[in-house]
């Protein structure tokens, strides 16, 4: 019970307590009052009667003696009239019914009224004759003292109600600062840090408040400190300094990520930028001018790329990992960038040359093969003089479709649902058994060619197609969830953006898990760091959309990028999986570790589970462990999987 409503209680008990009494003593005093009326009454009427009779005593006439008493019993205020002579003989006996009209009987019994006989001396001269016996009639004062009751009755209601709103105002006002700061103790539990500004005038009151508001301060500040250094060391250990882009440590870690056999990514690029004679410029102008060079090349590639594109900068040369682009689109890209970047102007030195050397990514190449396809490809470009690029080409790589055929194709896997479900494990820590999976889906184009996502995804999203293909991939994993290994499993999909952006494929998400309220308090969504930095608010929104009917969410992918992470103390995540570039020879790796360890603790401040991905090696998995991290995945744990109805990981 809350403490308003505690003394709430205590207040109305002891108000009802003193009413109550209060009414009581009324009442009974009332009683008393009544009860003493009627023998003062009774004992004047008996004195009364009896002069009278004294009077006329002695003229024996009955007659006159009986008229005397009658007019006095007629008046109603008397139950009994009894005259008696000295022997005994009864000369006068009248008696009147009780009546009680209008009072039950219960009240007549609870407030019994004794109304008892007052006597008198009748006199014959010196000579007592008899007696005169009067009983007041008690009807009149139940009456009286029913009256009473109903009345005192309505005003102590009429009290209570009264005083009972009264204590409500005031308790409500007295007590609204421990509302308030309950809510900031909630909100400080939910991740959120406000401060109230409303200082009550109690004392009591406004010191807690202000102790309330200092902890929230410091709490707030002990968080921002413990993200900067993060982000800090992150800047500092992947990031140029000068342009803001990944520094040659970072290209290392995600080229190799990319080839690692874990990885979905089937088409891709490594493309190297060379400028030419920037060394040269440094010496006749200043580095001023040669930083500025370096400044706007950079922010014209960023203005040029899109998110499949990771950005890095070493010395006077750029590199670019892309993603989910077939050898026609970078081709494409690698064109408009030479027309960018041919246009641009500088202060001192008109224009700058360069030459970029391009090396696709069919799926086999290990990371320092592919950068030696890319360094081949430079060296070819700067033989066709300046501002040329050259592809390395391969003979074995698949033939290139175009748009319409991937249209085609990805419309068929939509229509004939020719997805494959397949599920990772997800190890977490402290468990007894696998209970996370992440799902993934396999494809199967027209010409029983197979898709990965990481290739299918970003073409179905150029086609509009994504949201139909995250549909079906749901209403699969629906089913899937309803088998007999599903119960009791937490199972993460990824979704494309372009679902988390479409109200239609909101309005059809809701409904499967209105429908399905089991197995969406199992299902978690998960996005890349990326896409949410692209649309915050969109998903933002799409998870207080669905958080109420238990669904989670997760961010992958995460830390690759330069933006700022304080973003995560008002997005109340379920969980982050930190990216396997960070993972991949952790144990050799203090930086990482060090990062690591900052993050972990960050997000357990926040109520954060962070799971480790790509984890491929027994020393990777105990720095994890030992670095505070809540799970991991990867091929050591598991390599996805198609799971039988039977099948329990």
């Amino acid at each position: 019970m809350t403490l308003g409503r505690q003394l709430f209680l205590a207040f109305f008990l002891l108000i009802t307590l003193v009413i109550v009494g209060a009414f009581v003593i009324s009442l009974t005093n009332t009683r008393a009052y009544l009860a003493t009326q009627l023998e003062s009454n009774a004992q004047n009427a008996a004195l009364s009667l009896g002069m009278s009779l004294s009077a006329i005593i002695a003229e024996d006439d009955p007659e006159v003696i009986a008229g005397t008493a009658d007019s006095l019993f007629d008046g109603g205020d008397y139950q009994q009239i009894k005259v008696q002579s000295v022997n005994g003989k009864t000369a006068i006996d009248l008696r009147a019914p009780l009546t009680f009209e209008g009072i039950p009987d219960w009240f007549i019994d609870l407030m019994f009224i004794e109304s008892p006989p007052m006597t008198s001396l009748v006199v014959d001269g010196l000579v007592e004759w008899g007696r005169v016996e009067i009983r007041s009639n008690p009807a009149y004062a139940y009456q009286q003292l029913w009256q009473s009751f109903v009345d005192n009755l309505m005003l102590a209601l009429f009290a209570i109600i009264v005083t009972i709103i009264i204590v409500a105002v005031l308790l409500r006002v007295m007590l609204t600062p421990l509302k308030s700061i309950e809510g900031q103790a909630n909100a400080i539990s939910n991740r959120e840090f406000p401060i109230q500004s409303r200082i009550p005038t109690t004392l009591e009151f406004r010191s807690v408040v202000n102790a309330m508001n200092k902890m929230t301060r410091k709490v707030l500040q002990m968080f921002e400190e413990q993200t900067m250094v993060a982000e800090n060391l992150r800047k500092e250990t992947y990031t140029d300094s000068l342009t803001g882009l990944g520094n040659r440590r970072s290209l290392m870690m995600r080229l190799q990520l990319m080839t690692n056999e874990n990885d979905d990514t089937r088409d891709g690029a490594l493309v190297l930028l060379k400028l030419v004679g920037l060394e040269q410029i440094n010496r006749d102008y200043n580095y001023t001018v040669g930083n500025e060079i370096i400044t706007r090349i950079g922010e014209e590639l960023l203005t040029n790329t899109d998110s499949q594109v990771y950005l890095t900068r070493t010395g006077s040369d750029f590199a670019m990992i892309i993603k989910h682009k077939d050898e026609k689109a970078v081709e494409a890209l690698a064109a408009h960038l030479i027309t960018r970047l041919s246009a641009l102007r500088f202060s001192d030195a008109e224009q700058i040359d360069f030459h970029l050397g391009i090396a696709c990514y069919s799926g086999s190449e290990t990371h320092q093969k592919l950068f030696s396809m890319a360094d081949m490809a430079l060296r070819k470009a700067q033989q066709k003089g300046p501002r040329n690029y050259q592809l390395y080409r391969q003979d074995d790589r698949l033939p290139v479709k175009s748009g319409e055929q991937w249209r085609q194709s990805l419309q068929k896997i939509i229509e004939h649902r020719s997805i494959e479900l397949v599920f990772q494990p997800q190890q977490m820590f402290g468990l007894d058994q696998i209970s996370d999976y992440e799902v993934l889906a396999r494809f199967v184009d027209n010409d029983g060619n197979n898709i990965v996502a990481g290739t299918a995804f970003p073409m179905a999203e150029r086609y509009q197609l994504a949201s139909a293909l995250d549909r079906v991939i749901i209403e699969l994993l629906l089913t899937e969830l309803q088998r007999p290994w599903a119960r009791e499993k937490s199972v993460t999909i990824n979704l494309s953006m372009q679902s988390v952006q479409d109200l239609l494929f909101q309005q059809w998400l809701e409904k499967q898990v209105v429908s399905n309220p089991t197995q969406a308090e199992h299902l978690m969504i998960e996005i890349t760091e990326q896409q949410f930095l692209g649309s915050r608010d969109e998903f933002t929104a799409f998870m207080l959309r669905f958080r109420p009917y238990g669904v989670s969410f997760s961010i992958d992918q995460f830390g690759i990028n330069s933006s700022a992470f304080g973003y995560l103390s008002s997005l109340k995540l379920n969980q982050l999986k930190i990216d396997g570039s960070f993972i991949s020879g952790l144990h050799d790796n203090m930086d990482n570790q060090f990062f690591i360890r900052s993050l972990t603790e960050i997000a357990h401040n926040l109520e954060i589970k962070i799971v480790a991905n790509f984890v491929e090696t027994d020393d990777e998995l105990q720095k994890v462990k030992v670095l505070g991290m809540d799970g991991a995945q990867g091929y050591l744990i598991g390599k996805p999987q198609v799971m039988s109805s039977e099948q329990h990981i």
